[in-house]
């Protein structure tokens, strides 16, 4: 995501447990948020449900958005 951003490409960000507010998207950042994401944020630790809030469905339907735009 970062090095997207940076080389003016866009992308797909997806949030589990970190702040999605704190990343500016310069027009080319889709968001794809937790949501349980107050439940996890800024965990330090490995945790399989938040990795599993977040479906494979809401990610290919963002990059789907994304590429047909």
């Amino acid at each position: 995501m970062h090095l997207a951003l940076g080389l003016g490409k866009s992308c797909v960000g997806i949030f589990t447990c970190t702040s999605p507010w704190e990343i500016y998207g310069y027009g080319l950042l889709t968001k794809v948020i937790s949501p349980r994401l107050e439940e996890f944020f800024y965990d330090t630790g490995y945790n399989e449900e938040a990795g599993h809030a977040v479906t494979f469905e809401q990610v290919v339907a963002a990059v789907e958005r994304l590429v047909t735009v």
